[in-house]
């Protein structure tokens, strides 16, 4: 396979060059420092060189740890379980206020003692019918485990930050603990590496003058877009323009966003979901039977006039039990078996029996609720 000089823009030759000389794998931060060129513009020559094949392209995902502002403060003066377990084995027993007192906020002295706890080095006891933390031993693995988190939290902020694979094993089990307790941030990082496709290797084996793309490219001005000065005074003829490939697919934009209402309801229902909870749908026209009657509204409610609600005009054989329609109608007329009287006046199917849009979801639940009568549901 070959490529002609004339298919390629002078950054492309440029980048090209580089990789011609180089034996491993470049970032765009790497080729910007050896080419001289801004890093964007590296990046879309070699994502050019690439769609051209000439270039292949591995993406590599790391995940990378910084500290919060909170865990930047103990990471200078320790854990606050670690000074609260100091002053409680000091002292035996004390008060919350006293700890609060020998702490930098209060919020401190909260977190402190739910961590005393959590780890057992302290109990809750009774004194002069006030509560007092007493101090319950501190054992040797967990007070290393408070050792090796404040080591980790030393060295994130000696270092900046750290990616997840320069963590030993029983490090990134800690990491998820600090980043529960919003000490230790986590961001991913996607890091691409260009390098010559293999089938182009053969075709530049002198690293120093890559077949025909000389390593003393000059650098022309591409023009990327026409001015309307460019087309008045007649400059344009003189100008070299960007080529730009009008078969590639151009990336899709999505100009609307979700309603705030729609993005709510989404994340109820993501939140409902993880908690176990099944969504269940239902038709949106309902007889009045399950929209009202099963809800015990009275028929002759406000609620089921026509300015309320939307009836279509039609009326249809209702589709629940027998059996349930027989004591929806006993509790609406006397209360059934209940101790109530009931609406009183006399329930009329024929009206349970129209069909409307159902004016709340309850409908499609009492539908559900009246087929699945064993539980879990």
């Amino acid at each position: 396979m070959s490529v002609r000089e004339s298919e390629l823009s002078a950054r492309e030759r440029i980048v090209l060059n580089v990789f011609a000389a180089a034996d491993e794998a470049l970032t765009t931060d790497e080729i910007a420092r050896r080419t001289g060129l801004k890093e964007d513009a590296v990046s879309q020559a070699a994502f050019m060189l690439a769609e051209k094949g000439i270039v292949a392209v591995k993406e590599r995902e790391s995940r990378f740890y910084r500290l919060t502002e909170e865990g930047r403060e103990y990471a200078e003066r320790g854990l606050p379980e670690r000074r609260a377990i100091e002053i409680l084995m000091r002292e035996g027993t004390c008060s919350f206020e006293h700890l609060r007192d020998h702490m930098d906020s209060e919020r401190e002295a909260l977190i402190a003692v739910n961590w005393l706890l959590k780890r057992g080095w302290a109990r809750t006891k009774k004194e002069c019918g006030k509560s007092v933390f007493v101090f319950a031993g501190v054992s040797e693995d967990s007070m290393s485990e408070v050792e090796t988190e404040e080591r980790i939290l030393r060295l994130l902020l000696d270092r900046g930050g750290f990616v997840e694979e320069e963590a030993l094993p029983c490090q990134k089990e800690l990491l998820k603990t600090l980043k529960a307790r919003k000490l230790v941030e986590e961001k991913v990082r996607k890091e691409r590496f260009f390098s010559l496709a293999p089938e182009f290797k053969p075709e530049f084996k002198d690293k120093k003058a890559a077949i025909g793309f000389g390593l003393d490219v000059v650098m022309e001005h591409e023009v990327a877009q026409i001015t309307p000065e460019m087309i008045r005074t007649g400059s344009w003829k003189e100008v070299k323009f960007k080529e730009y490939d009008v078969s590639i697919p151009s990336e899709k934009i999505y100009p609307a966003k979700i309603h705030p209402y729609q993005r709510l309801v989404d994340e109820m229902r993501r939140i409902f979901a993880e908690m176990g909870f099944k969504e269940i749908k239902g038709a949106i026209i309902q007889h009045s039977f399950w929209n009202f009657d099963a809800l015990f509204v009275p028929q002759d409610h406000p609620a089921r006039e026509m300015q309320d609600t939307f009836y279509l005009g039609v009326r249809k054989p209702l589709d629940a039990p027998a059996e349930l329609v027989r004591r929806v109608k006993e509790v609406h007329e006397h209360g059934g078996s209940l101790r109530s009287s009931g609406w009183g006046g006399r329930w009329r199917e024929e009206i349970a029996e129209e069909l409307l849009l159902r004016t709340h979801t309850t409908a499609v639940t009492l539908r559900y609720l009246a087929s699945h009568k064993e539980p879990p549901v």
